[in-house]
């Protein structure tokens, strides 16, 4: 398996498998960057740990062997500047279904429609790598980046959280947005 493989990518986009190269970027975005206040900023993440256990944890998640589909990959500019990562996953209730994340890292990158050109390609990789029926995210009320990428995409919202947690003194509700198989494929992306 060789480092650094494109799984897909478009004209401004490259998803990739990570390159021991992109472990200083990656302990540079757990100590950085807007996309920190947008992505559940009240957990305790990686984000959290030490330098060393940082780098640690990027070689189990991002160098080590890779399952077909992948579960996480580096998002690259067109010249293979890594600017984020993006993932799936699912709960054990949910096996017909994949939730995915994305962060875009990079604060230059934001705002210029590099997270939805990501998520167009990773969930066209992800239905035509798999046979799960849906794909999905959970995103908060406030990150009205990611709704927007969302609804961009098509994808529907399917469910809402209310309260379910309070940030900065404001009350946030969770939303569920998806997409099915069936509807991704006609609309042609």
């Amino acid at each position: 398996m060789k480092e650094g493989n494109v799984i897909i990518s478009s004209e401004s986009v490259i998803l990739r498998d990570a390159k021991e190269s992109d472990l200083d970027n990656y302990v540079k975005w757990m100590n950085e960057g807007e996309w920190k206040e947008f992505d559940a900023p009240w957990e305790k993440r990686i984000t959290d740990l030490p330098e060393e256990e940082i780098k640690v944890r990027f070689i189990e998640l991002y160098l080590s062997e890779r399952e077909e589909p992948r579960r996480r990959v580096i998002i690259a500019d067109k010249n293979d500047v890594p600017i984020g990562w993006m993932n799936r996953y699912n709960k054990d209730k949910y096996e017909n279904t994949w939730l995915v994340g994305i962060d875009i890292c990079e604060d230059g990158y934001l705002g210029k429609g590099y997270g939805t050109e990501c998520l167009r390609l990773w969930m066209d990789y992800l239905f035509n790598n798999s046979n799960k029926e849906n794909i999905g995210l959970k995103t908060y009320s406030f990150n009205d980046r990611m709704m927007r990428v969302a609804e961009k995409l098509g994808l529907e919202q399917r469910g809402i959280e209310p309260d379910i947690i309070e940030w900065k003194g404001e009350r946030l509700d969770r939303l569920f947005y998806s997409m099915d198989r069936v509807r991704w494929n006609s609309q042609k992306h």
